[in-house]
């Protein structure tokens, strides 16, 4: 069915091509009687450039529907579009104009599609051509711009006179013959017309050897001998007097598109056929209608739907069935209509909420088993820092274990005794805090050392030393810019244990200890003039006695400010 409409179409065409030639004649025949009938030779005139134009618009029609969108469709739609324009022009020249610059810029007009066309028709050959697809490496569409150039040139020349020069004495110039003579961008343009469909010629011919389709080598030979044919018997009616059927531009369109659709046909340029026989093998639901629903092409298996379904499903999907769904989509010329089968993506998203509950429980126990670790490595690191904790006490532990032992109770100095252990052990405590502290975390408040001092202080009033800590200095000290203080936690271990040892020392030598705490660090003040030993002490100590009273300075130079 597809091929007896295409051989009907292909008849048809050559038909009305043949006709168009006949009336060219005729048209010509009348115009040169001793009296010509003007209304009849108008009226042919018309008939054949609607004959001619028409073909050229069904040709663009077919190949538009014949071809998916490509560069070489579009190259070939515009070169039909440029011929229809050549058409138009001639119409334009001897049926329209009047003034002699119409007639001489429509004559300029003649060369854009003479310079755009070769070049087109070259592209079309190369996009085409598998050997010329391989050679070449750069983008086909650079070969408009010669023609390009030399049209500008053409359609400028009574700027410049580079094309056509005028001869003198010419009132009038309208591109009659004789009246100009030609320059060199002249021949330049028509050198690159010949070398343009001369390139694009070899090319087809080169494909069309690698293919060994001799069909193919023939149909285009004719027409390139037809072609020839018709040009130098277009030519030689200025030696002969006599009409040709064709002008020059219809021999240049149709043998041009004779040559593209024998491209087509051979396969040469890939393009659908015979929709319906492919429609009707695919295996799946779909169909074409018309405007009304009526269904024009049908693939294998059916679409069931009613007309309200399917005019439902252009504006959203709909369900006929379960779990397939009903699309349609607005075509040229009508709907399409298709299902989609959607049990599998339903099958889908169960196994995939399944394997989402899965991974749920898994990860939830993951979780579980991260805290478990997290915890184990928690405690396991409390162990560790308990246990250095220990080891660095254990010394001063055991001093007080000893020193208990040794005790009695109601001796004379069992109270002092008992004073003593509780400075120390007071020490243990807060030290122990100390350290704590100094695991987590690298800076430790002022306060905390101002808490430690004072706590140690009350248990030196048990021992006779009266000592008492002034507050302002740790909670805001000089520098501090009002902002809480604090120190690294070595620096405030240092300062607790070293004030330890001054406290031990002047334990029983002083009645008071004063202690304060300024940019300077921490000063201690005591009324005696005992000379504490800092030899044990990690920090650098500086003691002066003035004025009966002995003041020990510990520098705590490493003291920073929390924001």
């Amino acid at each position: 069915m597809e091929a007896k409409r295409q051989n009907r179409n292909t008849l048809l065409f050559v038909g009305f091509f043949l006709l168009a030639g006949i009336l060219h004649v005729v048209e010509n025949h009348c115009h040169n009687l001793p009296s010509p009938d003007y209304s009849a030779v108008t009226i042919l005139f018309l008939v054949t450039f609607m004959i001619y134009t028409a073909l050229l618009i069904f040709w663009i029609q077919s190949v538009r529907i014949r071809f998916l969108p490509s560069r070489e469709r579009s190259y070939m739609i515009w070169i039909m579009l440029l011929m229809i324009l050549y058409l138009c022009l001639r119409v334009f020249r001897y049926r329209i104009a009047s003034s002699a610059a119409a007639l001489r810029l429509s004559w300029y007009a003649y060369y854009v599609p003479l310079m755009l066309v070769p070049a087109l028709f070259l592209m079309v050959c190369f996009r085409i051509s598998s050997t010329g697809l391989k050679s070449v490496k750069w983008d086909e569409r650079l070969l408009l711009f010669p023609g390009g150039i030399l049209a500008l040139l053409i359609l400028t020349n009574d700027v410049h006179h580079l094309v056509f020069l005028p001869k003198p004495g010419i009132d009038s110039f309208i591109g009659s013959m004789g009246t100009y003579t030609y320059r060199l961008p002249f021949y330049l343009a028509y050198a690159w017309m010949i070398l343009a469909i001369s390139g694009g010629m070899f090319l087809l011919f080169r494909t069309y050897g690698n293919r060994k389709n001799k069909k193919t080598i023939v149909a285009v030979s004719v027409v390139v001998l037809l072609w020839v044919f018709l040009i130098s018997l277009h030519t030689l009616k200025h030696i002969v007097e006599f009409i040709p059927p064709y002008e020059s531009p219809e021999i240049h369109i149709f043998c041009m598109l004779a040559i593209f659709e024998i491209c087509i046909r051979s396969g040469i340029i890939p393009h659908n056929e015979n929709y319906a026989g492919f429609l009707a093998e695919l295996p799946m639901p779909l169909m074409i209608t018309d405007r009304a629903y009526c269904p024009v092409y049908r693939a294998k298996e059916g679409i069931g739907a009613g007309r309200e379904e399917l005019s439902a499903s252009l504006a959203a999907p709909v369900y006929p069935e379960p779990d397939r769904k009903l699309c349609g989509r607005q075509i040229h010329g009508g709907y399409a209509f298709w299902i989609e089968d959607e049990s599998g993506i339903r099958n889908a998203n169960r196994n995939l909420q399944e394997a989402n509950e899965l991974l749920e429980s898994e990860n939830t126990l993951v979780e579980y088993e991260n805290r478990q670790k997290e915890q184990s490595a928690y405690l396991r690191s409390r162990h560790r820092i308990y246990h250095e904790i220990a080891e660095i006490m254990y010394p001063y532990q055991k001093r007080i274990a000893e020193q208990l032992n040794e005790m009695r109770p109601g001796t004379k100095d069992f109270r002092d005794r008992i004073a003593g252990i509780s400075v120390l052990n007071a020490y243990v405590k807060r030290k122990t805090n100390l350290l704590l502290m100094a695991s987590e975390k690298e800076m430790i408040p002022t306060q905390e050392i101002f808490a430690a001092l004072s706590e140690s202080c009350r248990y030196l009033s048990y021992a006779g030393v009266r000592a008492s800590v002034e507050e302002e200095g740790f909670l805001r000290p000089e520098g501090s810019d009002g902002q809480e203080s604090a120190m690294t936690a070595n620096l405030a271990i240092a300062l607790y244990d070293a004030f330890e040892m001054l406290a031990e020392q002047l334990t029983g030598r002083a009645s008071f200890l004063m202690i304060s705490y300024s940019k300077e660090g921490l000063r201690l003040a005591a009324d005696t003039d005992f000379v504490p030993d800092v030899t044990g002490i990690a920090l650098p100590v500086r003691t002066e006695y003035i004025d009966d009273i002995q003041y020990v300075t510990i520098p705590a130079e490493e003291r920073r400010c929390l924001v």
